[in-house]
């Protein structure tokens, strides 16, 4: 039996899950069909009130909703379902519905085909066509005869993505700290007090706060140069959030100055309401060989593989590059010594997309992986065919997990 671990042996299931998020060849994704008799079972909700968990779950296990992913429930009766990932297809999606998933009233798509919108009650459609031009309006559009409400929910436990915005040695804050920002007026404030004396200071970020939020830390000021902080890892559980950044002393060939410094580092994260923690972490860098990196795998699904065993690497070295003729000889690995870590971003629409690991550190028992994903900027002209971006990587051999944490940059 093949050791892949822990995704060979599910592919046909993963592939079926993002075929589904991403509208399998051109489709809008179908719902799963509510069901239950007349009775009301422990659980559900009350009659005429939206099915909030269900919906909650619907959203929270879509595989093609990487970039936006949000619920709204409208005059207590309809349901918003908004979501964007960086799918090949389908990856924008717009639905309406009923108080239960299986009640689907509109329903838009940007598919490879061209966009796709569809109502299975007109009587909506002048709604839905209201709430698609105006998704960045907390009303949505609808006006103050209407109750809009963000129906908020927290992500699977275990890493997030999370995008910095600036990190800088010499900041104005010279008091140590970790701060939380929610506001946009608290967030200007911290701005300028980090630019304080520098002209011209850097243009303040516009930051969406209803949905994400500013998180930082500020070492203070430090006696000798060379130092750095850097956020190095998020984790969400429920409504908690850990920060775990990394105070490191930078190795150069020039000498450190005396002059003092204040490090800083700050992300933007998608905003959580509960305790945000901050842990300092002391890691164990760990070496790493790259065996490949390549935009055009054959493996076509978004995915993270650990190989320990020559039998599954063989396998899986056959499918990533299936797509090359002739075939090439799969690098040599000692998987007494060593094993592999490979990831792979699935199918995307052109060739600017890429993806890297960089960043390995052992922190206690979890083996921990920076995969940095990165985009085409706006205004970029982009090769026109579809890419697979993936990264393959020996390491240590080690019965340690290893997490992976994603930064998205352009």
């Amino acid at each position: 039996m093949s050791k892949i671990e822990p995704v060979i042996n599910a592919l046909p299931l993963l592939g079926a899950l993002l075929l589904a998020a991403c509208g399998g060849g051109g489709a809008a994704p179908t719902p799963p069909l509510a069901s239950g008799g007349p009775g009301i079972a422990v659980g559900e909700p009350h009659p005429g009130a939206p099915a909030r968990d269900e919906f909650i779950s619907l959203a929270r296990e879509a595989q093609c909703a990487d970039q936006r992913n949000r619920l709204y429930v409208i005059d207590g009766k309809q349901v918003l379902w908004d979501r964007a990932g960086s799918c090949a297809d389908n990856g924008r999606g717009l639905s309406l519905f009923g108080l239960l998933p299986g009640n689907l009233l509109c329903a838009s798509s940007d598919t490879i085909a061209g966009p796709r919108t569809s109502c299975t009650d007109e009587s909506y459609r002048s709604m839905f066509d209201t709430i698609s031009k105006h998704l960045d309006d907390a009303d949505l559009g609808l006006g103050a005869a209407h109750k809009v409400e963000v129906l908020s929910f927290a992500p699977k436990p275990g890493p997030v993505a999370f995008e910095p915005i600036l990190q800088d040695d010499y900041s104005g804050v010279t008091i140590k700290q970790n701060v939380v920002i929610r506001d946009a007026a608290s967030f200007e404030r911290l701005w300028t007090a980090h630019f304080l004396g520098r002209s011209p200071a850097q243009p303040l970020p516009k930051i969406d706060f209803a949905r994400k939020m500013v998180v930082g830390v500020f070492t203070g000021a430090q006696p000798v140069g060379c130092r750095s902080v850097s956020i190095a890892k998020v984790v969400q559980e429920g409504r908690q959030m850990t920060i775990e950044y990394e105070i490191s002393t930078l190795m150069t060939v020039a000498i450190c100055t005396q002059a003092n410094v204040a490090p800083m580092s700050m992300a933007v994260v998608d905003r959580v309401d509960g305790a945000v923690d901050f842990v300092s972490i002391t890691p164990e860098h760990l070496a790493f060989s790259s065996l490949d990196l390549d935009n055009n795998s054959g493996v076509t699904a978004p995915q993270t593989v650990v190989v320990k065993d020559a039998a599954s690497w063989s396998a899986l070295w056959a499918q990533h590059k299936r797509n090359v003729m002739p075939a090439l000889p799969e690098p040599v690995v000692d998987f007494n010594k060593f094993m592999v870590v490979a990831v792979f971003a699935g199918s995307k629409p052109n060739g600017c997309y890429s993806t890297t690991l960089s960043n390995l550190y052992r922190s206690g028992r979890v083996i921990n992986v920076t995969r940095i994903d990165r985009l085409p900027a706006p205004g970029t002209v982009c090769p026109q065919a579809l890419s697979s971006p993936a990264h393959l990587i020996m390491i240590e051999r080690s019965d340690d997990p290893v997490e992976v944490a994603v930064r998205t940059v352009s």
